[in-house]
């Protein structure tokens, strides 16, 4: 089976590029870049009869890997399971979804700013060390919080806007490698009627992590590729999927988001803020499970799991 995905502004390993993705059997088998939609439509003349899906000048960006998120299946499922969680995934762009990462060198959800220098250190002395921070602690501030809103009660907890500001810092330098977005579901009740001590501590942003990263980034001098870097690779590479996820090259699982940066989203977690960056279809290998606010009608995904655990069962 045989597709074809173009989009003028295609986010590749070197640049952004008007671009069309040839992709077989789920993976990327070509990608063709030239300096116009135009040339390229000339050079896809040899694959004729193989069936082309225009973006126009949508954002054609990696499959987020958001590699923290915490799905209540077996056990919770009436908080979230799979069916849900899955689908705020594909919402949200991203297309694969990992429970916790479990590497021994690894510090999750980064939220305060004291921590950053020993970071710092122990990178300049070379040791293999990867950090995440999340979406809330690079958006809300304490101050934006009113009084006994305890449905922005998570741990670690949202900190003041300079501690923000020097998370973007660390961000842009690359003392934080990646942003997740610890996806803490629960059902409404349990965020309680107001006592801070006994509601449910977690923010579910699985479906909008994307729109709160570029809103906040778009005024911070980043680029669509240090969004990819910090929302695709780097998450993949640190769970050990870079060879199939993260970037756009051939021989990888053909996974994408296809989103417009200058159109904007309310989200009501975040204060019923407009957020920038609308995701339209969301990719996985090949499939499309998410478009103009539709589903497939049956999951399209797998299971993941790492080769050595594999061999042992």
């Amino acid at each position: 089976m045989q597709k074809i995905f173009i989009s003028k502004r295609t986010i590749l390993p070197d640049g952004i590029k008007p671009s069309a993705i040839l992709v077989t059997n789920g993976q990327i088998k070509e990608i063709i870049s030239l300096d116009s939609v135009e040339k390229i439509f000339q050079e896809l003349k040899k694959y004729e009869g193989v069936a082309i899906e225009d973006f126009g000048n949508l954002v054609l960006m990696p499959g987020i890997v958001d590699s923290h998120v915490h799905v209540s299946e077996p056990g919770r499922t009436e908080w979230e399971g799979y069916w849900t969680a899955t689908q705020a995934a594909a919402a949200g762009g991203v297309t694969t979804i990992v429970d916790m990462p479990l590497c021994r060198c690894h510090i999750v959800h980064l939220s305060a700013k004291e921590g950053l220098d020993l970071v710092r250190e122990a990178k300049n002395q070379g040791l293999p060390l990867t950090v995440e921070t999340c979406f809330h602690y690079l958006s809300l501030t304490a101050e934006q919080i009113p009084r006994g809103a305890v449905e922005y009660k998570c741990c670690p907890p949202i900190r003041d806007a300079h501690n923000k500001e020097k998370l973007w810092d660390a961000l842009k330098d690359g003392t934080l490698d990646m942003v997740v977005s610890d996806h803490s579901p629960c059902t409404a009740d349990l965020k309680g009627d107001g006592n801070f001590l006994q509601a449910w501590g977690g923010i579910s942003s699985l479906q909008f992590g994307l729109s709160v990263l570029w809103t906040e980034a778009r005024t911070r001098n980043f680029s669509f590729q240090d969004i990819a870097r910090v929302l695709c690779a780097s998450p993949a590479k640190m769970c050990g999927l870079d060879n199939i996820k993260g970037c756009l090259k051939v021989g990888v699982d053909a996974d994408f988001v296809v989103w417009n940066p200058e159109e904007t989203i309310e989200v009501s977690p975040y204060l019923n803020k407009e957020f920038y960056g609308k995701v339209y279809t969301t990719i996985v290998r090949g499939n499309v499970v998410y478009q103009d606010g539709k589903f497939s009608n049956k999951p399209l995904g797998k299971l993941l799991l790492p080769e050595e655990f594999l061999s042992t069962i």
